[in-house]
C-alpha cells in the first residue's frame, strides 16, 4: 500500500515531470440535469502541463482554476452517448456548444448520506444532492490526446477538487460515527479500515502514474524507486514503457545487423567485381603487357599500373552517383 512516506519521497524525485493519481474513494457526481453520472468517465491530472503535453483543444478553452473541466472525445472526435445523456441533450441535433458550459457535482458524504439512526442510508433525492454541494465542475473545452490513441470520451479534473474533497468527508457525520462504532453502519461486507478509507478518512492514492520526459529520466527514477524499496517496506510498481522500449531496441539492432550483413556483402561483391574486371583487362591486353616487359618493365610495375586503373574507375564511378 502506498504510505504518505512513498509520496513525500516521489515530490524529491526532480526527474520527475508530473504525478497523477487514482483513489478507491466513494465519489457520487450528479450532472445539472440531477442526474447520477458513472464515475469511471472522469479521470484527474496533478498537474496542467500533463493537459498541455497530452491534449489539444478543440473547442472552449483550457482549465484555469480547480471548478474547471474538460471533457475528452475519443479517436473519431465524438462523445460517448450515455455521457450526452447525463446531460438530457438531444444526441440527433448535438454540437459541441451544447455541452460547453454544463455543470456538475461532486457530492460529499454528508449529503449522500442519511445518518439519522444507527445506520446509514442513501439518500436518493439526486437534486437536493446537487442543490446543497459546493464541489462543482463546470466543463469549459473539448479537447482530443494528442497520440493516436483510442480511450473513448470522458471528463480531465484538477486532482485540487478531489483533495478538497476528501478532506471534507474525513469530517462528515458518517466517518465519525463509522470511528466511534465497531460494526459497519452501512450493513455491508467492507472492514471498518476499509470502509473508513472508502469514505475519505485518512485516504492515500490506491495507485499513481508517474510521467518522466526521456528515458534517461526513467532508468533514474527507477533507480531511485529501487533504493527507496531496499530501505523501507516494498512497493510494487510496473515499468509499462519497458517492453516497448526494449521492442524498439532489438528492432534497431536487428537493423544494424542487416545493415552490417548487407555492407559486408556489398564489400565482397565489389572485391569480386574488381578481380573480374582486372582479369578481363589482363587477357584482353595481354599483348600490351608483353610490350612492357620487353621495354623492361617488371611485373610489379605493371600491377601498378592496373591498380592505378581501378582506382580511377572507382573514382569516375563515386563522383556519378
Amino acid at each position: 500500500d502506498l504510505t504518505d512516506k512513498y509520496i513525500n519521497y516521489l515530490d524529491e524525485i526532480k526527474e520527475i515531470k508530473y504525478i497523477n493519481y487514482e483513489y478507491n474513494i466513494l465519489m457520487p457526481i450528479v450532472s445539472d440535469r440531477y442526474v447520477f453520472m458513472n464515475s469511471d468517465y472522469f479521470n484527474s491530472f496533478n498537474d496542467l502541463e500533463y493537459i498541455n503535453d497530452n491534449y489539444n483543444i478543440l473547442y472552449g478553452r483550457n482549465i484555469n482554476n480547480k471548478n474547471e473541466a474538460l471533457l475528452y472525445v475519443d479517436s473519431n472526435k465524438m462523445i460517448d452517448e450515455e455521457l450526452i445523456k447525463y446531460f438530457s441533450i438531444d444526441i440527433d441535433k448535438f454540437s459541441y456548444n451544447d455541452i460547453l458550459g454544463r455543470e456538475m457535482k461532486l457530492i460529499d458524504n454528508d449529503n449522500y448520506f442519511d445518518c439519522s439512526n444507527d445506520y446509514c442510508y442513501l439518500n436518493n433525492v439526486y437534486k437536493d444532492m446537487y442543490m446543497k454541494s459546493e464541489y462543482v465542475l463546470k466543463i469549459v473545452g473539448i479537447v482530443e490526446i494528442k497520440e493516436s490513441l483510442d480511450i473513448g470520451s470522458g471528463i480531465l479534473y484538477n486532482d485540487d477538487i478531489r483533495r478538497d474533497f476528501i478532506g471534507k468527508n474525513e469530517n462528515s457525520l458518517i466517518v465519525k460515527k463509522q470511528l466511534e462504532n465497531n460494526y459497519n453502519i452501512l450493513i455491508n461486507d467492507m472492514k471498518k479500515e476499509e470502509l473508513l478509507s472508502y469514505l475519505g478518512c485518512h485516504s492515500l492514492p490506491s495507485k499513481l502514474d508517474i510521467y518522466v520526459d526521456n528515458i534517461n529520466n526513467k532508468e533514474k527514477v527507477i533507480d531511485k524507486l529501487d533504493e527507496y524499496n531496499k530501505k523501507n517496506k516494498k512497493i510494487i510498481y510496473e515499468d509499462v514503457m519497458a517492453e516497448s522500449i526494449k521492442t524498439v531496441r532489438d528492432f534497431v539492432s536487428m537493423i544494424s545487423f542487416i545493415l552490417i550483413v548487407f555492407t559486408g556483402i556489398t564489400e565482397i561483391v565489389g572485391i569480386l567485381m574488381i578481380n573480374i574486371v582486372t582479369g578481363m583487362r589482363v587477357v584482353e591486353r595481354k599483348r600490351e603487357i608483353g610490350i612492357f616487359r620487353g621495354l623492361g618493365a617488371r611485373k610489379r610495375d605493371v600491377v601498378k599500373l592496373f591498380n592505378i586503373e581501378n582506382k580511377s574507375s572507382k573514382q569516375m564511378a563515386e563522383n556519378r552517383l
